[in-house]
C-alpha cells in the first residue's frame, strides 16, 4: 500500500471515529433529556438538547462523509470530478452545511438564555417551553434559509469551474457561499463567547447589590449560577477550539489562501468535533440530574426533582 493510500485510510478512520463520537455523546444528551420529565421541564436543558441535536447531525454528516469517501477510494474514483450541483445529493453535503450554521446559532442561543437568566431572573422564571423551542426554531430557520439560498445559487454560478472533486467537500459551494458560511460560523461562535462575558459582568454587578431573598429564590439563583458556570466552561473551550480556528479559516478564505486552508482544514475540524463531544462530560461532571439521567438511561425511572439544575 502506497503512502498516499495509507494517508487516505487514516483520514477515513479519523473521520469515522469523529462521527461516531459526535453521534454517541450528543445522542446520549438528547436521550437523557427526552426520557426524563424532570429534565424536559427545564428550558435550559431543552436549549442544550437543541445544541446537542446540531452536534449529533454534524456527527452523522461526518460519518456519512467518511463512508462516502471510503467508497470512492475502494472503487478508484477519488480523482473523478463531478458537477457542483451533484454534491447537493450526496448524503453528507447538505446536512453538514446545515449543522455548521445551526450549531453556531444554538451556541449563541445558549448564551442568550444564560444572559436572560442572570439579567432578569424573576422574568426568566415565567418563561416556558415555548420560549426554548422558539429560540431553537429561529436557529434552525436561519440555518435552513442559508442552505436554501446556497443551493439555489449553486447552479447559476458561472464565475467558477462547474466541476469539483467527487469527494464533495464543503468547499464545493461557490466561493461566496463557502466564505460566508465560515463568516457566520465565526460571528455566531464569537458572539456566544462575548455575550457570556457580558453575563459574567452582569452577575458580578448583581452580587454587589444583592439583597435578602426567600429560600426558594436563593436556591433557584444558586442553581442558575451553577448552570451558567457550566456554560462558561463550555464557552471557554469553544473559544479556543472553535472560535479561533473559525476566524483563522475565515481569514484564509477572504485572502484566498487555499493552501493553508487545505493544510489545516482537517486539524481545525477535529478540534471543532472534540469541542462538540465534551459537553456530555462537562455537564455530567457538574450536574447531578444529568448523572442520574445517565444512570437510569435504560430504565423508565423518573428522576427526583431537586432545585433546578
Amino acid at each position: 500500500m502506497s503512502s498516499q493510500n495509507v494517508a487516505e485510510v487514516a483520514n477515513y478512520t479519523a473521520y469515522t471515529l469523529l462521527g461516531l463520537g459526535l453521534l454517541f455523546t450528543n445522542a446520549t444528551i438528547i436521550l437523557i433529556v427526552s426520557r426524563h420529565r424532570t429534565l424536559r421541564a427545564k428550558k435550559e436543558y431543552i436549549i442544550l438538547t437543541g445544541l446537542a441535536f446540531a452536534d449529533a447531525l454534524m456527527g452523522f454528516s461526518t460519518l456519512s462523509a467518511a463512508l462516502y469517501r471510503a467508497n470512492l477510494f475502494l472503487t478508484n474514483r477519488t480523482d473523478e470530478n463531478v458537477r457542483r450541483q451533484a454534491c447537493l445529493f450526496t448524503p453528507h453535503f447538505i446536512p453538514l452545511s446545515f449543522s455548521m450554521i445551526f450549531e453556531g446559532a444554538a451556541m449563541f442561543a445558549v448564551s442568550i438564555d444564560r444572559y436572560l437568566a442572570i439579567r432578569a431572573p424573576l422574568q426568566y422564571r415565567l418563561f416556558g417551553k415555548k420560549y426554548a423551542f422558539g429560540m431553537l426554531a429561529l436557529c434552525a430557520t436561519f440555518a435552513l434559509i442559508y442552505v436554501l439560498i446556497g443551493s439555489i445559487r449553486l447552479p447559476t454560478v458561472t464565475s467558477e469551474s462547474t466541476l469539483v472533486g467527487a469527494v464533495c467537500l464543503i468547499s464545493a459551494w461557490d466561493q461566496h457561499t463557502n466564505t460566508f458560511m465560515y463568516f457566520w460560523r465565526a460571528i455566531l461562535s464569537a458572539a456566544s463567547v462575548t455575550l457570556y462575558a457580558g453575563t459574567v459582568f452582569v452577575y458580578a454587578k448583581k452580587m454587589q447589590a444583592r439583597t435578602a431573598t426567600s429560600v426558594i429564590v436563593t436556591r433557584q439563583r444558586v442553581a442558575q449560577r451553577r448552570f451558567t458556570v457550566t456554560t462558561g466552561i463550555s464557552n471557554s473551550l469553544t473559544f479556543f477550539l472553535t472560535v479561533v480556528p473559525s476566524c483563522v479559516m475565515l481569514e484564509w478564505k477572504l485572502t484566498d489562501n487555499r493552501q493553508m486552508a487545505a493544510r489545516w482544514g482537517t486539524v481545525f475540524w477535529i478540534l471543532n468535533c472534540v469541542n462538540a463531544m465534551l459537553n456530555l462530560f462537562i455537564y455530567a461532571a457538574r450536574h447531578r440530574d444529568i448523572r442520574l439521567g445517565l444512570r437510569f438511561i435504560r430504565r423508565p425511572k423518573e428522576l427526583p426533582a431537586p432545585s433546578a439544575v
